[in-house]
């Protein structure tokens, strides 16, 4: 409940790890990338876990304070407020999130600018979790605020290159388990400095931005506007496919409207449509390949049409 205060301010993601046993069900959800953030600030110390991080830096275990149990809240509020005063040089935009009518992915839009120079040892990575903002576990672990679901594509992150007055857009789709609970879900999106953490006097693992946004609920994907405000997805055909498809869609006015494809991992592949359409029915084709002509590998993929009065999306499967 803690950052209930800092809502749209700061970005947590709870972690979690094997306590109190083997059998924690929090844990076990998603124990590989669990593993790989703990190894990411602990290479060394494989057998232990601090109990809190903001910003890089670690906090006091919050199991080992005893009846000083609220001193680590008086200290965690005054770390972050010290932190949230100090500029950052990246903004992140999330522009969009989607959940696809069928409530199996969240399809996001974002950008990461570069507002001032940036200080840093070796490249940084963009990281993105898939986040609740409440859920319920099994057995002895229960309900938690904010709890970490998985990594997006995984747990190493994307690299990135990024200089003042650079700006990069993403469009990535995670997929739904069916255990979330849609309407809590939280995409949480940070860039990290991974500095090496051998070198001394540097600042191990800063985070240099992050944001987070709650998911859309799923009827805000649908048509809405006055008369002539629809819009229709068709399925593709063939379906699997091994050389080409296409795809159908109507549109009940004239607008902007983007077909774009999307890999299983999140990443943009390529636009199929991206400008201005007239009203009435459109097809586009799709012969397999990526935005700069290169083949794709066998797979499912996502497409996804958004148009100024909603959005529609849908799977595809490539058989080379």
């Amino acid at each position: 409940m803690f950052f209930d205060q800092y809502e749209g301010q700061v970005a947590p993601v709870a972690f979690h790890m094997w306590w109190p046993s083997g059998l924690d069900s929090f844990y076990k959800f998603n124990p590989t990338d669990v593993q790989a953030r703990r190894t990411y600030y602990n290479p060394q110390l494989l057998n232990y876990v601090p109990a809190f991080r903001y910003d890089g830096k670690a906090g006091q275990d919050l199991f080992g304070t005893g009846p000083a149990y609220p001193e680590f809240f008086v200290w965690l509020r005054s770390a972050v407020d010290s932190l949230r005063a100090i500029p950052s040089p990246i903004r992140i935009e999330i522009r969009s999130q989607y959940v696809s009518v069928d409530l199996d992915s969240v399809y996001v839009s974002f950008d990461v600018i570069a507002e001032d120079t940036i200080q840093y040892d070796v490249t940084p990575d963009l990281y993105l979790a898939v986040c609740e903002n409440s859920a319920c576990y099994g057995g002895s672990t229960g309900c938690h605020r904010h709890p970490f679901r998985r990594m997006i594509p995984d747990a190493d992150g994307e690299m990135i290159t990024i200089q003042k007055g650079d700006s990069l857009h993403f469009d990535w789709v995670y997929p739904i388990n069916p255990v979330y609970t849609v309407n809590e879900l939280v995409t949480t999106i940070w860039v990290q400095n991974d500095n090496d953490a051998s070198i001394p006097g540097k600042q191990r693992n800063k985070v240099l931005q992050s944001a987070a946004a709650r998911v859309i609920d799923p009827l805000a994907s649908v048509d809405v506007g006055g008369p002539g405000a629809w819009i229709w997805l068709g399925q593709n055909a063939p379906n699997p496919f091994t050389s080409g498809t296409t795809i159908a869609f109507s549109v009940g006015h004239a607008g902007k409207v983007r077909l774009s494809v999307y890999a299983a991992t999140g990443q943009l592949v390529t636009h199929l449509v991206d400008g201005h359409v007239q009203p009435g029915p459109h097809t586009a084709a799709w012969n397999g390949t990526d935005r700069f002509g290169k083949d794709v590998g066998s797979g499912m993929y996502y497409y996804r049409l958004e148009t100024d009065n909603g959005s529609r999306s849908g799977r595809m499967v490539f058989l080379k």
